[in-house]
């Protein structure tokens, strides 16, 4: 039998023309989104909301929305950590509500969240 690594043409070639359409954030974004989410995990409604006005501010690229890129990841922190006033204020924010965030309130047995899911959509 032979092995896999001999069916493979390693000499073949690709006319597939590869372009960068990644949009790069803003300088400072990174250090932001941390700050929301170490917020977002200490229950720090003020210190998020903050955090957000920063995202608002910076200058993105035509169609990104830096908000909510930055917000899914601190929704799920902050529902896993059960900080409902942190989850509700994301939520107003626009960030939207994604299966895995449904799934640890409900693990969570986290009712107060899971009707706020269902207010905001």
């Amino acid at each position: 039998m032979d092995s896999i690594l001999e069916q493979l043409d390693f000499d073949a070639t690709c006319d597939l023309i590869l372009t960068n359409d990644a949009q790069i954030p803003p300088p400072g974004y990174y250090d932001v989104v941390v700050q929301v989410e170490e917020a977002a995990a200490q229950g720090k409604l003020l210190a998020v909301m903050e955090a957000f006005a920063t995202l608002r501010c910076m200058k993105a690229e035509p169609g990104q929305c830096l908000t909510i890129s930055a917000g899914s990841c601190s929704l799920y922190i902050a529902v896993k950590n059960g900080r409902k006033e942190v989850v509700e204020s994301l939520l107003a924010e626009g960030v939207p509500v994604g299966p895995n965030h449904a799934m640890v309130a409900t693990l969570n047995k986290d009712t107060a969240v899971l009707e706020l899911f269902l207010k905001y959509g």
